[in-house]
């Protein structure tokens, strides 16, 4: 049986409480709880966030956008879903809103893939810094709709209800979006790497 709110409030914010208990601690007072979840998903958000942006300045900025968010509708979350599905919303939503001001979002290179090499040959660096960016250009040109579900399943790694819940999608309308993606990209992968990785 779950707790009340009385017992919620009761406790002590710890590392094995829910997001969702941590929000209400939160919203009654208890900033350690909210230093929590920024601990457990800042790295997450930004990496996610980082996608759809051009600079590391510009996911800051969001970064920072989606977390005063949450701060100032965190009264308003109603538990009915995730903690998780509402914080990737707010940080979709942040996203979607800054590429409405710029008309496009953009995919950051240095971002698009683990293809870039740290290794020691510069002839190779450059081949795979060619490839990334063959890669982000490609992913940028996808429709938004597609682009959306393509960084979540593939770069965020979330499962496609998940993804269905972020987007207010249904989760066969996702699996498409994310085929004529896979159909629109797999010209470009099948030259430069296996289509059935990010299947």
């Amino acid at each position: 049986m779950g707790a009340s709110s009385a017992d919620r409030g009761d406790r002590t914010p710890a590392g094995g409480t829910s997001d969702e208990d941590l929000l209400f601690f939160f919203v009654k007072g208890k900033a350690s709880a909210f230093d929590e979840l920024l601990r457990r998903y800042d790295q997450r958000i930004y990496r996610f966030i980082r996608r759809f942006v051009s600079s590391s300045q510009e996911a800051e900025d969001l970064f920072q956008e989606t977390f005063a968010r949450v701060c100032e509708h965190a009264g308003s979350f109603t538990g009915r879903g995730p903690f998780r599905r509402w914080l990737y919303t707010i940080a979709l939503n942040v996203c979607r809103a800054r590429g409405r001001k710029r008309k496009r979002t953009e995919v950051p290179i240095d971002e698009t893939t683990a293809l870039t090499s740290n290794g020691p040959d510069p002839a190779e660096a450059a081949h795979r810094t060619e490839i990334s960016e063959c890669i982000a250009e490609a992913i940028t040109s996808l429709p938004p709709s597609q682009r959306e579900v393509f960084i979540m399943k593939v770069y965020e790694q979330i499962t496609f209800r998940e993804i269905a819940e972020v987007l207010g999608r249904p989760t066969p309308t996702v699996k498409s979006q994310m085929m004529l993606a896979i159909q629109k990209l797999r010209p470009l992968l099948e030259r430069l790497v296996d289509p059935d990785e990010i299947a």
